[in-house]
């Protein structure tokens, strides 16, 4: 089993570590670590572990989640979507930014997104969602076939566009 194949939660089970390897173990230890000992915000709703990486910001009067997933591994990525799911959740926050620049995805990936997704909407209802970080061809097949998320052209771009669906 690897890493990138965990549940949504990002954590290994205590049963799950049978069937994984060393390094997969030490692996995922050290994404954790990581994430944990992230310089803490002032949000207790986190209970003070809170990702540099996961912030709420405001734009012109909305709360949105900016989510910065540049440079890291499936593992990484995956690791990120629980707290992401639960600073949704507790602070009813339904728009969401990511920044992919530089990264890769994978089934697990897809898989753990999508169930965060299927959490945050359960308690939030209908949640909007925009992609920075594929530029070309890419963004504009992204944008033709992938309904409910918008690929925008950079951060600014995307904020807007946020902003313009929680005012329809």
């Amino acid at each position: 089993m690897h890493v990138s194949s965990t549940r949504a939660m990002g954590f290994v089970h205590p049963l799950q570590l049978k069937s994984m390897n060393s390094h997969d173990i030490l692996e995922s230890i050290q994404i954790h670590l990581k994430l944990i000992s992230s310089r803490p915000t002032a949000c207790s709703f986190l209970e003070g572990v809170m990702s540099d990486r996961v912030q709420i910001v405001t734009h012109r009067g909305h709360k949105i989640v900016w989510v910065d997933n540049s440079g890291l591994k499936p593992a990484e990525i995956i690791a990120l979507h629980p707290l992401v799911t639960r600073t949704m959740i507790e602070q009813k926050v339904n728009l969401i930014c990511n920044d992919i620049t530089n990264t890769t995805s994978d089934e697990g990936v897809k898989k753990s997104a999508q169930e965060s997704n299927t959490q945050t909407t359960a308690v939030l209802g209908k949640t909007h969602s925009a992609i920075v970080g594929i530029r070309g061809i890419q963004k504009i097949i992204a944008n033709a076939m992938v309904k409910d998320q918008y690929f925008a052209s950079d951060k600014a771009d995307a904020l807007d566009w946020l902003v313009k669906q929680a005012e329809k």
